[in-house]
């Protein structure tokens, strides 16, 4: 039986030994494959009409392949298998079942590796910090965006949300002002509804 494309993603991604080193492939060949991959994804996406499971871990373990042997517009082939990842673990797969949390850490994995290789990102950060469970884990990779840019409102936001969930009232006070305090007009008026909720959750004992 070869080796999973999982296996061969994180063993390439963590840089620990992989086997016996293969033929380079082709800058044409990584090309084909991580456009192909795109394709596929693409066309089996969660509302795409006549989508395929199989077909889209075919697009995935060829996005896959082409990420880990080094193709050049690595953002373009992160997105990719962002969307094959996302689309498995939240349409395909059942909730909180073994499947989901699979390809939850696969995604995770990767959206990891993309916020070290850049970690000036805030968006990285908040990509990653979003798909971590429970949510006490979101707040080391959340304060890493909040350290970059101090005054962005959904990093506040964020931070709040997870201390919610975590029953910290304290904590999700602090950062629901600082969020208000950093916010304007428009991320008041979308926001305001789940500040009043998470509140009165809070203070029920429903959170």
């Amino acid at each position: 039986m070869g080796r999973s494309p999982l296996l061969l993603f994180c063993c390439c991604v963590t840089m620990a030994a992989c086997g016996p080193a293969s033929a380079p492939i082709s800058p044409a060949e990584l090309d084909r494959l991580a456009k192909n991959g795109a394709r596929l994804i693409d066309a089996n996406c969660g509302d795409c009409m006549g989508a395929m499971v199989d077909s889209l871990r075919i697009g995935i373990a060829q996005a896959e392949s082409a990420f880990t042997n080094g193709y050049a517009d690595t953002s373009a082939v992160h997105q990719t298998l962002e969307q094959g990842y996302r689309t498995m673990a939240y349409v395909h797969a059942p909730p909180d079942s073994a499947a989901q949390r699979e390809w939850e850490g696969r995604l995770g994995t990767l959206l990891r590796s993309f916020a070290e290789r850049y970690p000036d990102s805030v968006d990285a950060w908040i990509a990653y910090s979003d798909v971590l469970r429970p949510s006490s884990e979101r707040v080391a990779p959340l304060r890493r965006a909040l350290a970059l840019h101090p005054n962005t409102f959904i990093v506040h936001y964020a931070l709040s949300y997870a201390f919610f969930e975590s029953g910290q009232r304290d904590s999700m006070l602090t950062y629901m002002r600082k969020a208000l305090a950093v916010a304007n007009d428009e991320e008041r008026r979308k926001y305001d509804a789940d500040f009043q909720a998470m509140m009165r959750q809070m203070d029920s004992g429903r959170h």
